[in-house]
């Protein structure tokens, strides 16, 4: 078909696009027509920022970049052994308290590494180590982790589906775990990576002999923080 031809029976509409990192808000909210909403979060290292999402009618679509990404702190700063998902479960649970219960989420370009319990005690989950003391959520709490509870965790999550924009496929720990491929942009050393990398085994653990839960071999378990890791257990 001649160019001519084309531009005669075609419409061609241009639309951005982004692969779950930075610019994937814009990108979608772009496509479908959605509002912007800025909301007061955490950073990585727990300074308070404004972040932004899209929400359309039940719909909304995040960035962790927004609230946990890598750019939002010096890299003099990067350790994510120090670094949380919390501020990124604040931008959920903003979400929620809005009416969303669908989520497209871009996880590209975090700064964590803490297999999501900082998004999750954000979310109402709490992560206790041995002595009983309430965890914060970071990279180095992953091995402390002794119990966890979900009684006060926001009821409206069961009502929610959460749809992933991934470019990888990594298993959650070893050699090709998280830790070890992504941590180092992190600014880990080699021994916060083989402490990132035990802690993500024991709480694999802890999840498996609670939710008997099938997490190393899952394909596609999420880049970066792993963060949904969690959630892909913690909902069913």
């Amino acid at each position: 078909m001649t160019k001519e031809a084309l531009e005669y029976f075609c419409d061609v509409i241009v639309k951005p696009v982004a692969d779950g990192g930075e610019g994937s808000v814009e990108a979608m909210a772009d496509a479908l027509d959605a509002k912007f909403i800025d909301t007061i979060v955490k950073n990585p290292l727990g300074t308070e920022i404004l972040a932004r999402y899209a929400l359309k009618d039940d719909l909304a679509i995040l960035e962790m970049s927004s609230a946990s990404g890598l750019t939002l702190i010096n890299s003099n700063e990067r350790n994510p052994m120090k670094t949380s998902t919390f501020g990124f479960g604040q931008m959920i649970k903003d979400a929620i308290s809005k009416g969303a219960r669908k989520f497209i989420v871009g996880i590209g370009g975090s700064a964590t590494n803490d297999a999501g319990i900082g998004m999750l005690s954000a979310l109402g989950f709490k992560f206790y180590d041995k002595n009983g003391s309430l965890l914060e959520g970071k990279g180095e709490d992953l091995a402390q982790i002794y119990e966890f509870s979900d009684e006060e965790a926001i009821k409206e999550l069961k009502e929610c589906e959460f749809l992933i924009a991934c470019d990888v496929d990594n298993p959650l720990y070893g050699q090709k775990g998280a830790a070890y491929v992504y941590a180092p942009q992190k600014g880990a050393n080699g021994r916060m990576v083989k402490q990132l990398d035990d802690g993500l085994k024991h709480f694999v653990g802890l999840v498996k002999e609670r939710w008997r839960a099938n997490l190393l071999c899952s394909p596609n378990l999420y880049q970066t923080s792993r963060s949904f890791l969690s959630l892909q257990e913690v909902l069913v």
